[in-house]
């Protein structure tokens, strides 16, 4: 939601409040940081309600305007394999197309979705190799120290 100051006639961003709104029936865990010229302004770790909006902190237009990046993760609290992590950057000229629609369609925000739904995570598979160190029997893989 853009903050506004009167400059003579003129109306000059001054900063930018970020907020998350959910708009699931899920209640999420979540991380988020906002970067600006690969410095921290901003991290949190907290839940977030079903049907809820956080409001996280302000950020300085020109911060923004300076290539911001935010990453992001939630997890479901029900289902902790339920999980979405990602990165919005924010380009200049995207982010002043976002501001005139905000200012000539008289909009009170602009907004990004960041997912429409959560998937599982992947599941990271591990291979043992054979060797000389790994003897399998049956259905198990037991791992053997020898001396040399």
């Amino acid at each position: 939601m853009p903050v506004y100051l009167q400059d003579g006639f003129e109306e000059i961003v001054s900063k930018v409040k970020i907020y998350i709104y959910n708009e699931t029936e899920h209640d999420y865990q979540f991380e988020y940081t906002s970067l600006v010229k690969q410095e921290t302004q901003f991290s949190l770790h907290s839940d977030i309600l079903h049907r809820q909006h956080f409001y996280l902190h302000d950020l300085a237009f020109d911060a923004l305007s300076n290539h911001a990046v935010f990453r992001y993760r939630f997890i479901d609290k029900q289902d902790k394999i339920l999980d979405n992590e990602g990165v919005l950057q924010m380009k200049p000229k995207k982010l002043l197309e976002k501001m005139d629609a905000v200012r000539f369609e008289n909009q009170a925000f602009f907004h990004f979705q960041l997912f429409e739904q959560i998937l599982p995570r992947k599941r990271k598979k591990l291979c043992l190799q054979k060797c000389k160190y790994f003897k399998r029997q049956k259905t198990r893989t037991i791992l053997i120290f020898r001396r040399p």
